[in-house]
């Protein structure tokens, strides 16, 4: 007898997949685009974009947001997760400003920001603060930091 080779995943409505999909990690997601032709795009629509334990140390991962944020082609983001994000070695900020502006375009409801790097600022878009879908902000700091929040005239 031969043995059945059958697809069950790939056999799945694109959305289901996506739903699946969006459970995992980005980098995860990403590596699904192997597995078939039909797995090549399906992470560009996922709703929670999550990046655990991200260095700032690494320009790599913060490249990969930034080039996950721009390839991403669904209508809207549910969550972003991002955690340990600091400042490189050579004092370099990631654009976590450009990300959150990315984010609240596609209609963020959950926004999830982890910092335990050394002394570290940034800026929160206007956007941001008068934005209709965003349903929870968590901001969590293991070192001093500043944030700039924009004033409302």
């Amino acid at each position: 007898m031969k043995p059945i080779k059958e697809d069950r995943i790939g056999e799945l409505p694109e959305s289901m997949m996506t739903h699946i999909l969006s459970f995992l990690p980005v980098i995860n997601a990403v590596k699904t685009q192997v597995l078939s032709k039909r797995f090549r795009h399906v992470w560009t629509s996922i709703t929670s974009l999550l990046f655990p334990t991200i260095r700032g140390s690494d320009e790599f991962y913060a490249r990969f947001i930034s080039n996950a944020l721009m390839t991403h082609r669904g209508p809207l983001i549910k969550k972003f997760y991002l955690s340990r994000i600091g400042p490189s070695d050579d004092g370099l900020h990631p654009p976590i400003n450009s990300w959150v502006q990315v984010a609240v375009i596609k209609q963020i409801e959950e926004l999830v920001l982890k910092i335990d790097n050394s002394v570290f600022s940034f800026w929160f878009p206007n956007s941001l603060l008068s934005c209709d879908t965003l349903r929870e902000f968590s901001l969590t700091a293991a070192s001093i930091f500043s944030v700039r929040v924009p004033k409302f005239d």
